[in-house]
This record gives structure tokens, C-alpha cells and sequence, in this order.
């Protein structure tokens, strides 16, 4: 099970990741702009031909591998985008596969967004917790609650933010790192 679902799961999830930075960087060289793109091409076209060698070899015999591309969401983005009809296919060039990466980490950052939030969340939970049950908490309980609210949720709430695009980035960003601040002085 494990070599079969969960290690393709993390693969196709870290790709994914790492392809979402590599098309998010937006101040490049040329020259490194084409050799980024030729090698994301050349990584798409690579799962590409995985995915039509297993299915050619294994049409009925390898029912872990249809399973886990149903079960795995980053799979089903991956063979939605190469399957895409808006994407021209009738000769699968560099710059096909390289729309094929777009179009398989568009909206990617949502996930970062939402992390944020949720630490956001956490935050306010937690602060509200502090302010209103403090007498009736140990020393202790209270001052791992202050390293959550002073370190743990304005951090990564921050670098989950930073991750993602647009005016919600920015947005939360500042938020988090007001937080931050906000953390440290209850703890004071």
C-alpha cells in the first residue's frame, strides 16, 4: 500500500508544488525563463509517456494504478490537464506541456490561502481562550498557548500567504505579521 498509493500521492503532490514555485517566479532571464520551461516540459512530457506506457501495458492487470489516479486529486488535475480539449494536441510540443503545467497548478494558490486563514482562525481562537479562561489555566498550558499565538500561528500563517498571488496575499501577509506583534504583546 504504501509504495503503491501513498509514495505516488506524495510524488505527484511535491511536483506539483515545485512546478507551482518554478512558474510563480516572475523575475527571470530569459535565457533562465527557456531552460525552466524547457525543463518543465521535458518533466510533463515524462509523465505523459508514464501514463500512456502504464495504460498500454496494464489495460486491465494494474487496477492499483487506475485507483489511485481516481483517488489521488492531484492525479485527476494532471490527467484532466493533459486530457484538456482547449489545449491544442495534435502535436505535443514543449509549449503544449508547458500550458499543460499551467493549467495543472492554476489555482494552486487557493490552497496556500486557505492555510493562512486557518491559522488566522487559530489565532483568534486561541487568543479569545487566553483572554477569557486565563485564571483557570496552568502556568504552563498558558505559556504554550502564547508560543502558538506569539511564534507558531503568525509564522505560518505568513509563509503559507507569501506562497500565494494576487491582493490576498498581500492581505494576509500584513495581517499575519500585525499578529505577530499582537502575540507578543498579550504575552508582555
Amino acid at each position: 500500500m504504501l509504495r503503491k498509493e501513498i509514495i505516488p500521492r506524495i510524488y505527484s503532490w511535491f511536483s506539483r508544488f515545485v512546478i507551482y514555485m518554478l512558474l510563480k517566479r516572475r523575475f527571470l532571464l530569459k535565457s533562465h525563463k527557456d531552460s525552466r520551461n524547457l525543463k518543465i516540459s521535458e518533466f510533463i512530457k515524462e509523465i505523459d509517456d508514464y501514463f500512456n506506457e502504464k495504460k498500454e501495458a496494464n489495460n486491465s492487470n494494474n487496477k492499483a494504478f487506475e485507483n489511485l489516479k481516481i483517488k489521488s486529486k492531484s492525479f485527476r488535475s494532471l490527467v484532466s490537464s493533459l486530457n484538456a480539449s482547449d489545449l491544442k494536441e495534435s502535436d505535443k510540443d514543449n509549449e503544449f506541456y508547458l500550458l499543460v503545467a499551467h493549467k495543472w497548478v492554476e489555482g494552486y494558490e487557493k490552497k496556500f490561502h486557505k492555510t493562512s486563514y486557518l491559522m488566522l482562525h487559530l489565532f483568534i481562537l486561541f487568543a479569545v481562550i487566553v483572554v477569557f479562561f486565563d485564571q483557570h489555566m496552568t502556568t504552563s498550558l498558558v505559556n504554550l498557548i502564547y508560543l502558538g499565538l506569539i511564534f507558531i500561528f503568525p509564522i505560518i500563517g505568513f509563509g503559507s500567504a507569501i506562497l500565494g498571488k494576487g491582493w490576498t496575499m498581500l492581505c494576509l501577509c500584513i495581517t499575519h505579521f500585525f499578529l505577530f506583534f499582537i502575540g507578543a504583546a498579550m504575552y508582555l
